[in-house]
């Protein structure tokens, strides 16, 4: 059956927003639309889909890279569990019929000029899964700097600095610790441009205040040093 097509606007950092086509922020998106088809319910490994998804990608020569909670795991220290999986790609045009034929279900998010931006749906046993079209430079940037086809940790804390739930928090907080040579001015670039720098100036904050070493305080000897 034909997928639903429903029609979005998204919204351009600020540099960009005087552009005929406006797009939203991924935190705009993520709380705008909630996906109809199924609620997001328990699923107890949306990884074993990816070698699936990496066929239907590769199949079709496409660009991608996986985003959200899944691409987050690879860099903490501690697992969490997710339940769906997220990716970027350089075109979902192409994968609309394929994903058809496969059983998938699914809704095209379009903008006003009808090129779809989004696929959202579930895979046939129930799994959710979104699949963003990269049309802002952040990413694609983020498709160019994937490690094995994971989001780098820079660009997985972009994403979540415009997601910004309490899971997405708790993410960055656990990169943070884990990651030792992240690009600190390559973060702070991208929340500056999609105006979350407030997001990430609090989140370091806090971060800051959690790991900073203890203060010793000098005490006198039994000499009086």
């Amino acid at each position: 059956s034909e997928p639903s097509i429903l029609v979005g606007q998204r919204m351009a950092p600020k540099h960009r927003r005087n552009h005929a086509t406006v797009y939203s922020t991924i935190r705009q998106i993520l709380l705008r639309f909630a996906n109809p088809l199924s609620p997001k319910s328990y699923y107890e490994d949306p990884s074993q889909w990816l070698p699936k998804f990496e066929a239907i990608f590769e199949g079709l020569n496409l660009n991608w890279a996986i985003i959200g909670g899944e691409a987050a795991l690879q860099y903490r220290l501690e697992s969490r569990d997710t339940v769906d999986l997220d990716f970027v790609v350089n075109n979902v045009t192409e994968l609309i019929t394929v994903l058809e034929e496969r059983g998938f279900t699914f809704r095209v998010l379009r903008e006003r000029d009808d090129s779809p931006y989004l696929l959202q749906g579930t895979t046939p046993d129930g799994m959710h899964f979104d699949i963003y079209e990269a049309h802002t430079d952040f990413e694609r940037h983020a498709l160019e700097r994937h490690i094995e086809h994971y989001a780098s940790p820079e660009d997985v804390i972009v994403y979540k600095l415009m997601a910004w739930r309490p899971q997405d928090r708790d993410d960055i907080v656990h990169i943070l610790a884990a990651e030792t040579n992240l690009d600190y001015a390559y973060i702070e670039h991208w929340a500056q441009e999609w105006e979350v720098i407030d997001n990430w100036q609090s989140v370091m904050a806090g971060f800051e205040r959690k790991h900073a070493p203890p203060i010793v305080q000098k005490g006198r000897g039994k000499n009086g040093v």
